[in-house]
């Protein structure tokens, strides 16, 4: 038998970069990276949050 699951997740990550462009680029490539060696179907948003853990505008 065959399962379809969605599966909702938090991922926090640290990432350096120059550039919230850059960050981005970094976390695109680390996410296909996981699609394409897994084989995982990935939707995600990305949100930038400032120390205190707060959604940054």
């Amino acid at each position: 038998m065959n399962y379809h699951a969605e599966i909702d997740v938090k991922l926090t990550l640290g990432i350096e970069a120059e550039t919230k462009d850059d960050a981005i680029c970094y976390i695109d490539q680390l996410l296909e990276e996981i699609h394409e060696g897994y084989a995982i179907g990935l939707k995600y948003r990305i949100n930038f949050v400032n120390e205190e853990g707060e959604d940054e505008e």
